[in-house]
């Protein structure tokens, strides 16, 4: 398949969600942000295609985390058949990303908890099990609780 015909470009999508003005609001994507290259050709030697999957410039309510960063590939756990970073945030929601040392052990897992959590696990994985990179990439700004509280954004106190 062609993205130009079939794919929706990010820079749309964030000005789509610049938009809206809705918040707050937790994206997550798990996909590849490099072309399909040489099979012998492994990142992190692949060619730039882009400039960055994040957003030119935070959003105000939106955070966004990515599996890689631009240039790399996703990696797989082969033992729970999904994407290594979809894995890490699972667990990470789960309540580990609040647990110490990365975690204030509040009882909440909050956006930036879990994303050190989850991009901390990935980059460890994909270097033993594989031994390329995988970096996940953030944008965002207030922490939101994402698990554990009582609503989706930062307590005041």
């Amino acid at each position: 398949y062609r993205e130009e015909r079939s794919g929706y470009p990010l820079s749309l999508f964030y000005t789509n969600l610049a938009a809206l003005g809705a918040g707050p609001v937790l994206v997550l994507l798990e996909a590849d942000f490099g072309r399909n290259h040489d099979p012998y050709l492994l990142p992190p030697n692949l060619p730039q295609t882009m400039k960055s999957v994040l957003p030119p410039a935070p959003i105000p309510g939106v955070t966004v985390f990515t599996a890689a960063d631009h240039g790399q590939r996703t990696l797989s756990d082969v033992s729970f058949g999904l994407g290594l970073f979809t894995r890490y945030l699972v667990e990470g929601l789960s309540g580990r990303a609040d647990l110490a040392p990365i975690g204030n052990v509040d009882g909440k897992v909050d956006s930036v908890e879990l994303f050190v959590y989850s991009a901390e696990r990935v980059q460890l994985a994909a270097r033993k099990s594989f031994g390329v990179l995988q970096n996940p990439a953030f944008s965002g700004g207030a922490p939101m609780i994402l698990s554990g509280g009582k609503s989706l954004t930062a307590n005041a106190n």
